[in-house]
């Protein structure tokens, strides 16, 4: 379950939104490294909310202690 809450303020009009909806993110992702310590990964995600769908692409560095 996802919650959205929106506060407007439209020329002195104040409107205050708030909504609960059904969503889920699903994706994969890999990682790769250069040597035992240090690495990098990459992750696709896809976020499905009703009438609201966004992909993200994350790039990031990995260093293991």
């Amino acid at each position: 379950m996802t919650n959205y809450h929106r506060d407007y303020d439209i020329l002195g009009l104040q409107k205050k939104q708030d909504n609960t909806k059904f969503a889920f993110n699903f994706g994969a992702g890999m990682e790769l490294m250069f040597s035992p310590t240090i690495g990098m990964n990459l992750e696709y995600i896809f976020r499905v909310v009703e009438n609201w769908n966004r992909s993200h692409i994350a790039l990031g560095m990995v260093y293991k202690f």
